[in-house]
């Protein structure tokens, strides 16, 4: 009779060293919760676009409806480094509008073809680089 005696002090020791079967109430934080927010882009200030208005602008080409959720079909866009984004006027078969999933950085020139938020722009211009 010892022996079962002995196994259920063990059992019963094992049992208060792992906390009784409950779980903590305060839940081990996740590493995701641990790391720091990184903070968004602030916000552009707002520019009051004319029809006509020479534009110079570099950013990331994207795509305006995939990528930046701006527009109901695809369209060639560009965020720029304020975050501002602009619609550009190219059609399917130009360069800007096949490349707008690569993420590469463009400088465009052109005018502003309509002014609203974000405005379209006519491209004149555009090189890819830096």
């Amino acid at each position: 009779m010892r022996i079962p005696i002995l196994v259920l002090a063990v059992l019963a020791l094992l049992l208060a060293a792992c906390g009784g079967g409950q779980q903590s109430s305060t839940p081990e934080p996740s590493p995701e919760a641990a790391a720091p927010e990184t903070p968004a882009a602030p916000a552009a200030e707002p520019v009051n676009w004319e029809v006509g208005q020479p534009v110079d602008v570099s950013g990331t080409l994207g795509c305006a409806h995939c990528s930046y959720h701006l527009t109901e079909s695809c369209a060639a866009a560009v965020q720029s480094a304020d975050g501002s984004y602009m619609i550009l006027d190219a059609d399917q078969e130009s360069e800007l509008f096949t490349k707008r999933y690569d993420k590469a950085t463009v400088n465009i020139k052109g005018t502003i073809a309509e002014a609203g938020d974000p405005p379209k722009v006519h491209v004149e211009s555009y090189d890819f680089g830096s």
